[in-house]
């Protein structure tokens, strides 16, 4: 993840154990065995409606395989450039769940997380 500062990269790794957990929480990638392997952003939408980064992701099916799959993890604030996006305020809390949708025949994960204050 070269070209990020270090408080995305660390975003970028905290998030993939965040929903390596979240998705034990779902009964339908429990039985699938899904866990997430890393994040590889590649596009920033910061304008208009649908904000979001998005990009590639690895998804483990139990101890058997991983699968190059996409995301789209949304952003609810209007942040004007990429430099000023507040990583910290986004990496969902444990104790909130729902945040996270994923389409195993799509390979393809959804996460909007919940707003935090600033």
């Amino acid at each position: 993840m070269t070209g990020r500062g270090p408080e995305e990269r660390g975003f970028w790794e905290a998030l993939e154990f965040r929903v390596s957990r979240e998705l034990h929480h779902l009964p339908a990638a429990r039985a699938l065995g899904l866990w997430c392997d890393g994040f590889t952003p590649r596009e920033y939408v910061l304008r208009g409606p649908g904000r979001h980064v998005a990009g590639d992701c690895w998804i483990g099916l139990g101890d058997r395989d991983q699968q190059e799959w996409t995301f789209r993890f949304f952003l609810e604030d209007h942040i004007p450039r990429r430099e000023d996006i507040p990583w910290e305020r986004f990496l969902p809390p444990e104790d909130h769940h729902g945040w996270l949708s994923f389409d195993p025949r799509a390979k393809h994960l959804d996460m909007r997380p919940p707003a935090r204050p600033e």
